[in-house]
């Protein structure tokens, strides 16, 4: 593959919002959908805004991590955001001139 083949691929993160219990209620974690868990009705999340929320547990004692893996039914709010800039129309230019306040 030649290194400009990348160049022009537009790329979608998909984004949802995870609650997780805490001592003062029920906290709402923004986290990236990486891709499908092992089983079905799973997937791999990454918590954003480098948080840490999730503990795990290995033979070394408890860990925080960034990734986790968690049921669909718990994601809240999936929204898919582009990286690229929206390009702005005529119809949106003109749009927002027709309602200002300023235009006789």
């Amino acid at each position: 593959m030649l290194p400009g083949n990348n160049l022009h691929k537009e790329e979608i993160m998909r984004t949802a919002q995870l609650p997780i219990g805490d001592i003062s209620g029920r906290s709402l974690i923004k986290v990236e959908i990486l891709e499908n868990g092992p089983r079905p009705g799973t997937a791999w999340v990454r918590a954003l805004g480098g948080l840490k929320p999730f503990t795990r547990y290995t033979h070394g004692g408890p860990a925080q991590e960034k990734t986790a893996l968690v049921q669909l039914p718990h994601l809240e709010n999936i929204q898919e955001e582009s990286n690229e800039p929206a390009p702005v129309s005529a119809i949106q230019v003109s749009e927002v001139f027709s309602e200002s306040p300023w235009t006789p």
